[in-house]
């Protein structure tokens, strides 16, 4: 039995080290491929495509307003922001409604996803594109098909209602879509906010976890998103994609 265990940890480590270098190759053209101007060209142009993002929030009123204050300020020419709250407990919709100046719309969406019952559409006065949508609960995945349904534009970016993005993030994730009609989805890579300042939504300081196991967290992270999964898409064999933080084509 321990022989089999000893054998069986080699194969695992040794397959990890095989695609931590293909993702190493992989970044490494990545990066000496990405043009400066091609990002500022997407930021400018109005061709560029329009995004949904959708964020499922349950019981997130810790988080949500840190977390839009950050999406607001995304360097993108064109994208509504959708969250669904999901049958929260807490106080979460009440605080979007007082700091997003929140007020009750119509809303008439097509319906692609039959989903929990929607409670109550809400817009902000203050940004013409933040969208509330309180539902009954139904899960993770009832959330995002309910922000799928009232999605307007044709890619949809879901993410994590805790999650904290760079101010060009959209740019670089939309890029695969504009250079080839045949992507159908898009991930980035994740990191635990461990170390991380964030003040009214901007990150104004990047660091290590100060203890052991956040550190060990982040270097797990590093191991799986930044360069197993590089060397998964450089043999074109993703398994699977982060739910934090995908793009994907709304008609798909």
């Amino acid at each position: 039995m321990i022989k089999a265990i000893l054998i069986y940890y080699i194969a695992l480590q040794a397959t990890y080290l095989f695609l931590i270098l293909l993702g190493a190759l992989h970044q490494s053209n990545y990066y000496r491929g990405i043009l400066f101007g091609e990002f500022k060209q997407i930021h400018t142009s109005p061709l560029t495509l329009p995004i949904s993002i959708v964020i499922a929030a349950y019981n997130e009123e810790k988080m949500i307003v840190d977390t839009l204050q950050n999406i607001l300020q995304l360097q993108y020419p064109e994208f509504e922001i959708i969250v669904v709250n999901d049958g929260s407990e807490d106080r979460t919709l009440e605080v979007l409604i007082e700091k997003f100046n929140l007020r009750p719309i119509h809303s008439v969406n097509r319906k692609y996803f039959e989903t929990q019952e929607i409670k109550t559409v809400y817009r902000s006065l203050d940004h013409k594109d933040l969208f509330v949508v309180d539902k009954l609960n139904g899960r993770r995945a009832d959330a995002n098909n309910t922000g799928a349904n009232q999605a307007r534009f044709p890619i949809i970016c879901q993410i994590d209602a805790d999650c904290v993005l760079e101010p060009d993030a959209l740019l670089r994730m939309i890029q695969p879509f504009l250079a080839d009609s045949r992507v159908i989805a898009a991930t980035g890579m994740i990191r635990p906010s461990n170390g991380l300042i964030v003040e009214q939504g901007k990150i104004i300081h990047r660091g290590l976890p100060q203890t052991w196991l956040p550190l060990f967290q982040h270097v797990e992270y590093l191991r799986s998103f930044q360069w197993a999964r590089s060397g998964l898409t450089l043999l074109g064999s993703m398994l699977c994609m982060s739910g934090a933080y995908t793009l994907i084509r709304k008609d798909i």
